[in-house]
């Protein structure tokens, strides 16, 4: 008896839980719903045609349609849908609701709003859901990001600034989606790798961001017509890009680039870690020096890449597979180990490997180069670096001097007192890879000054660095440099520092190329990137040296593309900015070839900068007909009293330069008596019976 009881009872409850009506304040879509039917089978929903909706009655409803355009009274509170938990197709075409929940609907799989006074939509939960469409509403703020099966969204709010933010995040099915919106200024889809479709048209009055950065290297070429861009011409459209994707048909105000981020789009592996000089002795335990602009070379056995950086870390972007890492250093004095890193896979692993480089025997090497850092015009200051490098493994103390024509320059400023015509820099403890610089000011004569300096005018300029003991490679102790006097120039230029030609037996060497910058905006770039594409044909890039940069900065070599990037630089509105670097030619080269560098420069997400073509030839220079005496030996080099000539063959005359060509004495003697020189660059030329030979001659 007593079973029967309970069981009568519980048929109760479950009759009572059943029949329980749904609580619709709206009376307009009560009535809506008690004459709607479910599109899916067509059954109404007020099935037992009671004028109410029961619990059981909603849980019953796939596909709805809710809509009170067409002879329909307005619609203003759809409180109760949220009974309605096991619709999968919603479609909502009302004008007088501003807020609609639909958190509740966690078996939705498709979605269509259209609503001019909506304001606040929930549909955070709705983690089925793959079609999500919007047209027409006030609301200032979406977030997608935890609906990740969406495959379809589709937003039409055109001539309406209401929608500012638009969050898609992490979304792996995504494949189609449409944007039309005047409120948006940035759109983010680099966590959305499949997207096949797409349509954005974005018309406002503001400069728009969209990142398409997403790691699908052939995210491009799959679209064809299916990919549409758009945006107001008074305005731009900057869209990033994974490096080597190409759109076509796009409005001319669109920029791609791939500089939004300095790191690739989807998965990928990081290598990254210092590269140490063990000063002390101590294997790099602790003190000793991270080497700035140190390369390392990371090879997976098909591809090859470099990575400098001036704080001397390395970082290499990778997906599954074996890399090996080698330090490259320009001359073997130097002992490490290289590296070898394993990844199975590309979730965004990440290896640490410090490298610690020893000294391997003794030896002194120390270059010096001259930089223009400002043009050269008749009555204006122009600005000079002069830098200088420890290439070798010992620590070196001398000097610097730097040599002009003060017949037309007229020191402005440097950082020590100078002598006439030339400037000198003692340098003490200078370490194992170090480099230090010194920016000297000079002023540049007028055409109404005497002697007058004109445009098209050439200023010469010599630079010569004099360690304390033997240097081990003479040839890059001094540099030669020749300006062209210009009346204006371009901000962003590139520049060959030997100058336009070259003698044919500097083919196989180094040639030293700046790149100057500036931000001619009117507010600060965050970021600067210099492109450089290296003719693989004519130069070894595997040779590549960073001598200066005015700025912290990244290096990456890819193949034969060469970036010199500029992350968080915070350049100001007319300031400047360099990077300077050696290559050397491939010895293949033949006489009157010509090898060119040319560079693009981009500020923050604005179009690329083009700068000049600078471009070199292996020439003869007019020297005259003679042949060269490579046997000829002037020392002591640097000197300050007598100088011996000493060739193989006989010497027919010696004369002495000073850096303007003037020549000061000559001779038939091997020897020549600099003591009463000022200190500074001179050149000896000698003729013997097998020839001639130009030694630079450095008066300490």
């Amino acid at each position: 008896m007593k079973k029967n009881l309970l069981y009568v009872l519980f048929l109760l409850v479950s009759g009572i839980a059943n029949a329980q009506i749904v609580n619709i304040p709206d009376v307009n879509f009560k009535s809506f719903l008690i004459e709607a039917i479910d599109l899916f089978d067509g059954h109404p929903i007020d099935a037992n045609g009671d004028g109410e909706i029961q619990v059981s009655e909603a849980e019953e409803v796939n596909t709805l349609i809710i809509t009170d355009i067409y002879n329909h009274a307005p619609i203003t509170n759809i409180q109760g849908i949220e009974f309605f938990t096991n619709v999968e197709v919603l479609n909502i075409m009302i004008s007088q609701t501003p807020d609609i929940d639909l958190s509740a609907l966690t078996n939705l799989e498709s979605l269509s709003i259209e609503d001019e006074r909506l304001v606040n939509l929930n549909i955070q939960g709705l983690i089925n859901l793959e079609t999500f469409n919007l047209v027409k509403s006030g609301i200032i703020s979406l977030d997608l990001s935890l609906s990740q099966n969406l495959s379809h969204i589709g937003i039409a709010i055109a001539y309406n600034d209401d929608l500012t933010s638009l969050i898609i995040g992490n979304n792996t099915q995504l494949e189609n989606i449409s944007v039309n919106s005047t409120g948006l200024e940035s759109l983010d889809l680099s966590g959305c790798p499949n997207i096949e479709s797409f349509s954005f048209n974005f018309g406002g009055s503001h400069d728009v961001f969209l990142n398409l950065k997403n790691g699908n290297i052939n995210f491009s070429s799959s679209f064809g017509a299916s990919a549409y861009f758009d945006n107001n011409q008074g305005n731009k459209c900057y869209i990033c890009i994974d490096e080597g994707e190409e759109f076509e048909n796009v409005s001319d105000n669109v920029v791609f680039g791939s500089y939004c981020t300095f790191k690739p789009g989807g998965d990928y592996n990081t290598i990254t870690g210092s590269i140490n000089y063990d000063q002390f002795n101590n294997g790099c335990a602790s003190g000793n020096l991270s080497i700035p602009l140190a390369v390392v070379r990371i090879n997976d056995g098909t591809t090859t890449g470099y990575s400098y950086n001036t704080d001397g870390i390395y970082n290499f972007f990778t997906q599954a597979g074996t890399f090996n890492l080698t330090p490259q250093f320009e001359n073997d004095w130097f002992t490490v180990t290289p590296a070898t890193i394993n990844f199975a896979d590309n979730n965004n692993n990440e290896s640490i490997h410090n490298f610690c480089v020893t000294s391997n025997g003794i030896h002194h090497d120390v270059e010096v180069a001259i930089i223009p850092v400002l043009g050269a015009r008749p009555g204006f200051d122009a600005t000079y670096k002069i830098v200088y490098k420890n290439k070798g493994n010992q620590t070196l103390s001398g000097d610097v001097v730097f040599t002009y024509n003060d017949d037309v320059l007229d020191y402005v400023s440097a950082s020590a007192t100078p002598a006439t015509g030339s400037l000198t820099w003692s340098y003490t403890d200078l370490l194992p890879f170090e480099t230090r610089e010194v920016t000297v000011i000079l002023n540049v004569n007028g055409p109404m000054e005497t002697p007058a300096v004109n445009i098209g005018d050439v200023l010469t300029f010599v630079a010569a660095v004099t360690p304390a003991t033997g240097d081990e490679t003479t040839e890059d102790n001094s540099f030669n440099y020749k300006q062209d006097v210009v009346g204006s120039f371009d901000p962003n230029d590139i520049t060959c520092l030997e100058g336009a030609t070259v003698n044919p037996d500097k083919i196989g060497e180094y040639l030293h190329y700046n790149i100057n910058f500036e931000n001619t905006g009117t507010a600060a770039a965050t970021f600067i990137v210099v492109k450089d594409i290296i003719d693989a044909a004519k130069f070894d890039v595997n040779t590549l040296q960073i001598l200066d940069a005015s700025h912290a900065m990244e290096t990456r070599v890819t193949g034969n593309k060469v970036e010199f990037i500029f992350d968080d630089i915070n350049l100001g509105a007319a300031e400047k900015g360099n990077v300077t670097f050696k290559i050397k030619t491939l010895n293949t080269l033949a006489v009157n070839s010509e090898v060119t560098q040319q560079a693009d420069i981009f500020f923050d997400y604005n179009w690329p900068i083009q700068t000049n073509e600078a471009t070199t030839t292996f020439a003869i220079l007019s020297v005259g007909s003679f042949k060269q005496d490579s046997s000829v030996k002037v020392y002591p080099n640097p000197a300050n009293g007598m100088v011996t000539i000493s060739p193989k063959a006989e010497i027919t005359w010696v004369q002495l330069y000073d850096v303007q060509g003037r020549l000061l004495q000559s001779g038939s003697g091997n020897t020549i008596d600099v003591s009463n020189r000022q200190a500074g660059i001179y050149f000896v030329k000698v003729m013997t019976d097998k020839g001639m030979k130009v030694e630079k001659l450095v008066r300490k």
